[in-house]
């Protein structure tokens, strides 16, 4: 089962009990209705008020109106389609959606102004609380999220507030990555495709393998990962211009279901989810939804007043859940989704979805190691290395012990995710846009020669280079997959600028065996217990009603514990710097800063399986 750690201590049971005893309604102060939790930079163009949501909506209140489903947030005047457009694809696995909105939640008995929601933080789950307090416009209207249909349905403007609560306020939620929330949503990791690579000679872009693509969007859905979909903006036009096509630039979208209709005898057929059989001919579909709800419709192929949707019977579309095209969804064929999308995010639960097998249904458990780190200024905050290689050498290293003694002949997957922990941080200090919130980070991965043995900093000629991503990447966690053989390896998480400082966690997930075969330790580093609260840190996935785990993923903290790692602070008088061939300098190659996907070829493997996770 998940533990859950109460966000800024506010324990929910216990706020809960006191307001019981009183009879008094919660009034958060630690997220006051005020305009310190609206924004903290630009102040709202707008005159707004506060109000609970008895006093807004003409029907009594609901949290949930019958049940939560994909369409049931709309966006409000802040740029946060990403927040909504992730919780459509949160809401189409109820496992999930359980989690993060905890049940046994009312307008009704016992309501006291209070309610909780759960979110996966850098590492660990929070339970954040809020009292109902709601912004409102001049019309007691609510001016961000809210549900078109049922006005008085209460749990998305309520869960949009604990978000921004976590994210420090509301402005903050202006901008940003669809998977950033999936991942605080689920504890997931996360792979992008790039659906457009590099030019023809005639100026088009190229297109990325449909069937390939196709093949892993079918397996990520059969496993119930997540997926969101983008389009850039173009041509100088502006964020969230709205095509003919209906579609928006500069805009995020859900992927709620993949589906292929089979022509039998010219009459449609539902394929089956569990059919692995991906020659059949088939009309490969999408069901895409816009968090804009009503307001804007595809209007292209399979869109609800197109040829294509009236040859559909009412039987398949009853399958699709789609008896209309309402409220922001609509389906899309595969060719015309790449064509007008430009980025797909997948973010992965279960982390078989990871094995280059598509066909695969094979089961295996995966171990996370979990490690939280700094750069710190004049310390280990070593940079890229472009001005001066040793500088590199300087920043943290985490060395790990594959030993798996049942598989030595076999490789080992490894999942690689670092994740920057500083975004709200680095708003604060700059112009509170997204675009300012990151830095560009890398993970070097290096095993230890042989005859290399324990040492308190390994030097560049005790290590061969596994992998680097190409560039530095501006975003909030990169991952990458490796297929390692047993042995020593050393993590080097690193920023682009030296002496840049911020904060991290470093996540591996090692495919196979137990707890036992895999050690992972920092190097040069004092290890001390963390306090007793934060002693659980459990990412099982789990339904609590019964307990039923709904993930492969399991936690297995070093000797069953979590520790926090910290440098040693005479780390520079102990260090001793390697002299560097200049022939190895010469050899290593500058570094670049931009975005890095996956790229498939023009026969759709994987050239690259290093992806960002934003």
């Amino acid at each position: 089962m998940i533990k859950f750690k109460p966000f800024l201590n506010q324990d929910y049971e216990s706020i809960r009990q006191k307001l019981l005893s009183t009879g008094e309604l919660f009034e958060d102060d630690k997220f006051p209705a005020d305009d310190s939790s609206l924004y903290k930079v630009k102040p709202v163009d707008q005159i707004i008020s506060w109000k609970r949501p008895s006093e807004i909506t003409q029907k009594p209140p609901e949290f949930i109106v019958a049940k939560i489903e994909p369409n049931d947030l709309d966006q409000g005047i802040i740029g946060d389609c990403w927040l909504i457009s992730a919780f459509a694809a949160v809401a189409s696995v109820p496992q999930y959606t359980q989690i993060v909105i905890p049940p046994n939640q009312s307008f009704e008995n016992d309501y006291i102004g209070i309610f909780r929601f759960r979110f996966w933080r850098f590492g660990e789950w929070v339970e954040v609380v809020v009292d109902d307090k709601l912004p409102v416009n001049e019309n007691n209207e609510l001016v961000y999220c809210h549900n078109s249909k049922d006005s008085n349905e209460m749990f998305g403007p309520l869960l949009e507030k604990a978000y921004a609560k976590l994210n420090t306020c509301y402005e903050f939620l202006d901008g940003g990555d669809t998977v950033d929330a999936l991942i605080d949503m689920t504890g997931g990791v996360h792979e992008r495709f790039k659906l457009k690579k590099d030019k023809n000679d005639d100026g088009t872009l190229k297109i990325v393998n449909a069937d390939k693509l196709w093949e892993f969007i079918f397996k990520a859905f059969s496993l119930k990962s997540l997926v969101g979909a983008s389009i850039n903006m173009k041509d100088g036009k502006g964020d969230e211009t709205v095509l003919d096509n209906g579609l928006a630039l500069g805009h995020a979208y859900s992927v709620l279901g993949v589906y292929e209709l089979l022509d039998k005898n010219g009459k449609y057929e539902l394929r089956d989810p569990n059919d692995q059989d991906t020659q059949a001919k088939s009309k490969k579909l999408l069901k895409v939804r816009n968090p804009w709800g009503e307001t804007k419709s595809y209007t292209g192929k399979w869109s609800s007043k197109s040829p294509e949707w009236n040859k559909i019977s009412p039987e398949i579309k009853k399958a699709l859940k789609m008896d209309d095209q309402t409220d922001g969804q609509f389906l899309i064929s595969l060719s015309e989704f790449i064509k007008n999308f430009d980025e797909l995010d997948i973010v992965h639960v279960d982390f078989n979805a990871f094995s280059d097998d598509t066909n695969s249904e094979s089961k295996v458990n995966w171990i996370n190691k979990q490690m939280i780190g700094s750069w710190k200024k004049g310390l280990n905050a070593g940079g890229c290395g472009n001005d001066r290689i040793e500088d590199f050498w300087k920043n943290p290293q985490y060395l790990i012990t594959l030993k798996l003694e049942n598989n030595q002949d076999d490789l080992v997957s490894i999942i690689v995710s670092l994740m920057q922990t500083d975004q709200c941080a680095k708003r604060l200090k700059s112009d509170a846009t997204y675009e300012n919130s990151n830095e560009p980070i890398n993970c070097s991965v290096y095993k230890v020669l042989d005859g290399v043995g324990s040492k308190k900093k390994y030097a560049y000629n005790d290590l061969e280079e596994i992998f680097s991503h190409p560039s530095y990447i501006t975003q909030r966690e990169i991952t990458v997959k490796l297929d390692l053989q047993p042995g020593n390896y050393v993590f080097i998480p690193s920023l682009f600028d030296k002496d840049t400082e911020g904060n991290y966690v470093l996540r591996l997930f090692i495919e196979g065996g137990s707890s036992n075969d895999v050690k992972l330790r920092g190097v040069d580093l004092n290890k001390k217990k963390k306090p007793k609260n934060n002693e659980s840190v459990n990412q099982v996935i789990s339904n609590e009603e019964n307990g039923e785990i709904i993930s492969q993923q399991e936690t297995q903290e070093q000797d069953d514990e979590e520790y926090e790692y910290e440098y040693e602070d005479e780390y520079e008088d102990n260090y001793e710097e390697v002299e560097i061939p200049e022939d190895y300098k010469k050899s290593r190659k500058n570094f670049e800063i931009k975005k890095m996907d996956i790229v498939l070829d023009s026969n759709g493997q994987v050239v690259s399986r290093a992806c960002s996770i934003m």
